[in-house]
């Protein structure tokens, strides 16, 4: 909106009054032409970029099989009042299921109703959830991508948003997974934030077939091979991350794909397939 303004009536502000401070050039915008800002308080330091977390516009986009359909309610009523929007992909037809997908009567009733978008998708197995809805998500948003299986913190979104210093992918559990990981930095099922910018590449990106098992190995090596870094936030615990565990850990949800023990074949034959080598700690390099 600031830079039409600009293009429609600096030239004629100029030549009528000569240059002046931007910051006139705001006063005038507002009183004269209606221009409305959002204002936050910033110094001549890194203040004038931390942009309060009020004003950071973060959406949902998850992905479901039919027999997760009450998970999936759980999991998105966790999330409904956290953020702008949930994105929901869901596949015209599943490759492991025979079973439609049903959509849950409850999405018709608020507040489903206004901040859900159900999107028809190709399966592209758990990779769904990071490509299915990424060309209805909107440009310069932040977006939450996680898991259907799970029932998220209440203030989960929230301590996000306040970790939010840089324009990288943001991972929660960050620290435990370097300790962990069996391939990269990505994890989908603790949350993390991903700019719709940064998720536009994906659409295009190789998705070879185990990355359909392993898709967050898959996304750790996007980020590996577009430059883009993945940073820890400030959310170790699983405590902080889910309102409800399953024995100190996160829930396992029915059908998952780790229950098909192929993990550790379809890691090798993805960073084979990229010419990547995951390595300890969650780093990524070519071979």
């Amino acid at each position: 909106e600031l830079n039409k303004l600009y293009r429609d009536y600096f030239r004629s502000i100029v030549d009528k009054s000569g240059l002046t401070w931007e910051v006139n050039m705001w006063a005038h915008f507002e009183n004269r032409y209606g221009w409305s800002p959002k204002w936050f308080k910033g110094d001549h330091n890194d203040s004038i970029i931390r942009v309060p977390a009020d004003y950071i516009p973060v959406v949902a986009s998850l992905t479901t099989i039919p027999s997760r359909r009450t998970d999936c309610i759980l999991a998105i009523t966790s999330l409904i009042a956290q953020v702008d929007h949930i994105y929901l992909s869901v596949c015209k037809k599943y490759e492991r299921f025979q079973e439609p997908w049903e959509t849950p009567g409850v999405f018709e009733s608020e507040p489903y109703a206004s901040k859900l978008t159900i999107v028809y998708s190709d399966d592209y197995g758990p990779a769904t959830k990071y490509i299915g809805a990424v060309d209805k998500i909107p440009a310069n948003t932040w977006v939450f991508i996680c898991d259907d299986d799970q029932i998220y913190h209440p203030n989960l979104i929230l301590r996000m948003k306040y970790s939010l210093q840089s324009y990288s992918v943001l991972q929660n559990h960050c620290e435990q997974i370097k300790k962990k990981t069996s391939g990269g930095l990505v994890h989908g099922y603790v949350g993390l934030f991903m700019s719709s910018n940064m998720m536009r590449g994906l659409k295009g990106f190789d998705l070879p077939q185990p990355a359909r098992f392993v898709d967050d190995q898959w996304a750790s090596i996007y980020c590996f091979k577009h430059g883009i870094p993945i940073v820890g936030s400030t959310i170790e615990e699983y405590k902080d991350i889910f309102e409800v565990l399953q024995g100190w850990h996160e829930r396992i949800g029915v059908n998952s794909v780790a229950s098909l023990n192929n993990r550790a074949e379809m890691v090798r034959a993805i960073a084979g397939f990229f010419g990547v080598r995951f390595l300890e700690g969650g780093g990524v390099e070519a071979v």
